[in-house]
């Protein structure tokens, strides 16, 4: 029997599994397996101290920096967004647990420059779905 990788080579690539169809066993790569996705949605609600509203005003890409910084705690920014009102700045962000965004926002929030209210959000779907 001749062992196809699904792109069509002869041998499988590293980090891959065989899976049997018929009479053909076919290399799946790993993380199309057993990667689960296994992420919570959150809003931040965030407001700049007087301190990072100087550092804002004479550095902008400041922003940026920080988002770089959040992905070490397991947190990715998916939306962000500066706002007028009560708020700077509202975030949707992804982490794995609450744990995650805890760490962050104390972390983030110990420097003196911003001040984060973390809300767990699910879709409206999720909600109706759990809801039945």
């Amino acid at each position: 029997m001749k062992i196809i990788h699904e792109d069509g080579r002869g041998s499988p690539g590293i980090g891959c599994f065989f899976r049997r169809e018929g009479s053909i066993s076919i290399s799946v790569p790993l993380f199309n397996v057993f990667s689960v996705k296994n992420v919570a949605k959150y809003i931040l609600l965030s407001t700049l101290t007087p301190e990072g509203q100087k550092t804002l005003k004479s550095k902008p890409e400041r922003v940026k920096e920080v988002n770089k910084e959040i992905e070490a705690f397991g947190v990715k920014v998916i939306e962000q967004y500066a706002v007028l009102g009560p708020y700077d700045f509202v975030n949707i962000v992804e982490a794995p647990d609450n744990d995650s965004v805890f760490k962050m926002s104390v972390e983030l929030g110990s420097r003196g420059t911003i001040k984060i209210l973390s809300m767990p959000a699910v879709t409206i779907d999720q909600l109706i779905k759990k809801l039945k």
